[in-house]
């Protein structure tokens, strides 16, 4: 019987403890000396958590789907005929808003008609500020919010020195009055990090819900601003919106929506749920007579009634 052949003719086997090991790869400084970097190691921030989620693209989705339904409430409000053509002049604004290069538009709907929509797509906004706070990293939360003046990447071996305070704001005019000027801020923040550690279309997106745009935008802002939205009854929302109507001396109709975009709010958890009613009629006139005599509170300098 012939002798079997050896393994060692057939594959080739290497003592690889013998083998020398490589060098360990040099991280990437950017504007930062060996020395600094080596300092910055030592510290608490760069020994925090630096984890990829594996969810970020699953994030970027919920994202998208945030954009999709505030473009589905746009179009119950804007007025295609009316701005098509460019020459919509603008119009006057609560100062200190976010205004949009328009200067518009506003819708011709009444609050009543809108109140559901807009309290339900703020619980969105609110829920999808709690999404984007869970898929950072540790670290990456703790640059953005403490304004690091040097960031550091482990996925990418990049670290950065020299960062300025003015890497953290954004670029351009923050239009979407869902969200606040310090939640605003928080996720300029936040995309700037992002884009560091190489998070590109997660940044991008994020980007995209601060430039979103919405009809009243200076109003639905202080609605936004006042917390209103957030903890005001259907009553409080109305009369609070209807006050700066009065005080840019806007006209509304009454039109009724008879169906609107599906409601979101109790998909949240620890929001305060709207109305079911898909569309309420619009009785508030005398609402507002009645109730005004209940008192009133002062909030933002502009009144609104209890």
């Amino acid at each position: 019987m012939p002798a079997l052949a050896s393994t060692e003719s057939v594959y080739s086997i290497t003592d690889h403890t013998a083998s020398p090991k490589p060098a360990p790869h040099a991280a990437l400084l950017d504007s930062i000396s060996p020395h600094d970097a080596e300092r910055y190691r030592q510290t608490e921030i760069a020994k925090l958590n630096d984890f990829h989620s594996f969810y970020f693209a699953n994030v970027v989705h919920a994202v998208s789907s945030f954009l999709f339904c505030q473009d589905q409430l746009i179009a119950n409000d804007w007025d295609v005929e009316m701005y098509r053509d460019d020459t919509y002049p603008g119009h006057p604004i609560l100062p200190g808003n976010p205004t949009l290069p328009t200067g518009g538009p506003r819708s011709m709907r009444d609050w009543p008609d809108r109140v559901d929509e807009l309290r339900d797509h703020r619980a969105h906004t609110r829920h999808l500020l709690k999404l984007v706070d869970t898929i950072l990293s540790a670290r990456m939360i703790t640059e953005a919010t403490s304004k690091s003046s040097i960031l550091s990447c482990d996925q990418l071996d990049h670290i950065k020195g020299g960062i300025s305070p003015s890497f953290f704001i954004g670029k351009y005019n923050d239009v979407n009055p869902f969200f606040t000027p310090s939640e605003s801020e928080r996720l300029n923040a936040y995309i700037s990090v992002a884009r560091f550690h190489g998070e590109i279309e997660f940044a991008s997106k994020l980007s995209d819900t601060l430039l979103m745009p919405f009809p009243d935008e200076d109003i639905v802002s202080e609605l936004t601003t006042s917390q209103i939205l957030d903890t005001g009854t259907y009553d409080d929302i109305i009369i609070f919106a209807r006050d700066l109507d009065r005080l840019l001396d806007i006209k509304r109709s009454g039109i009724v929506v008879l169906k609107t975009s599906p409601f979101r709010t109790d998909l949240f958890p620890g929001t305060v749920s709207g109305p079911r009613a898909f569309y309420v009629l619009n009785d508030s006139e005398e609402h507002i007579r009645r109730r005004a005599a209940n008192g009133r509170r002062i909030r933002n300098g502009y009144k609104f009634f209890l």
